[in-house]
């Protein structure tokens, strides 16, 4: 048998390997979480303040439905084959245009179809573990800096609607937890897969593959290496560490003694505001006008401490 492995779970599959690693830490090196599910806790339930009375309505309606079992596939066996087909059909076409081959979009649909109209075994548990949306009855942001396990890598699509500031906010706090003095707590490190949203590993396959490789500790070829993952870094983070340090720093935390300064164009931002850290890019200023410089392949911007 395996007595240790890595493991790596995909949106629920993400939330359960944490469970799985709560149970059995012993078995795991390294785990990987794949756009999980239920990291964060949800901050404004139904009935907040800052929801309009149509919002809680609809919250309402839908955790009516939830509660009750229905899931996508649960409506898809409700609807007949004909209107099942033809909604995964949308379903393929709207979330994963990138499948362009005509044989690989019937192979999907079918496999997609057919999961959804068998009897139902996974989905059954998932009003037991989550509330309505991404968010879970017991989240794992609390949860991971306990794991027994010495490495956690979060890996995200750059487009995703499961939100990495979830993961950069676990990463934050086992961080600042093992810099004083906590050494229990995983090493937490979060990547980003570029041109890609939730499902990451069909949307940029090569991309994906690459950020597996090198959260695995392995070497990525010169054709892989020109996919290597992003890091992604929390606006409000920067902008609490600009105007704070002042200096040049490197990933070793040394000073830089040459600056030859980027665009701030060359900065990618996303449609939520998040900087992308581009792998690649070795030294970075953290001042009134940030600026990024020389870059240096394979070296990682340290990411800036609060």
């Amino acid at each position: 048998g395996i007595d240790t492995m890595i493991l790596g779970g995909h949106s629920l599959g993400g939330y359960i390997s944490v469970a799985y690693c709560e149970r059995y830490p012993d078995r795991v090196a390294k785990l990987l979480l794949l756009s999980p599910v239920g990291v964060q806790e949800m901050s404004d339930p139904a009935g907040g303040s800052s929801r309009s009375t149509a919002q809680k309505v609809a919250y309402g309606v839908a955790k009516s439905f939830f509660d009750n079992g229905w899931t996508p596939g649960a409506l898809i066996r409700t609807v007949g084959e004909w209107k099942g087909r033809i909604g995964v059909e949308r379903y393929v076409d709207n979330r994963l245009p990138v499948v362009k081959c005509p044989q690989e979009r019937t192979a999907l649909i079918e496999y997609l179809y057919n999961n959804a109209v068998l009897p139902p075994s996974g989905e059954g548990c998932l009003n037991r573990l989550l509330l309505p949306g991404t968010y879970a009855i017991n989240p794992v942001c609390h949860r991971i800096p306990k794991l027994k396990v010495d490495d956690v890598v979060f890996i995200y699509g750059e487009k995703d609607w499961m939100d990495p500031r979830a993961g950069l906010d676990v990463e934050r706090n086992c961080r600042q937890r093992r810099a004083e003095g906590d050494l229990d707590v995983p090493n937490v490190t979060v990547h980003a897969v570029r041109n890609s949203g939730h499902l990451l590993m069909i949307e940029n396959w090569v991309g994906f593959n690459a950020a597996v490789v090198l959260s695995c500790c392995g070497t990525l070829d010169a054709d892989m290496a020109k996919h290597r993952p992003a890091s992604f870094a929390d606006k409000k983070r920067m902008n609490r560490t600009m105007g704070e340090t002042g200096k040049m720093v490197s990933a070793a935390g040394s000073e830089a003694t040459e600056e030859s300064t980027f665009s701030r164009e060359s900065v990618e931002i996303d449609v939520t505001g998040r900087y992308i850290i581009e792998e690649e890019e070795d030294f970075v200023e953290y001042g009134k006008e940030a600026t990024w410089t020389e870059s240096c392949t394979g070296v990682s911007i340290r990411k800036p401490q609060l």
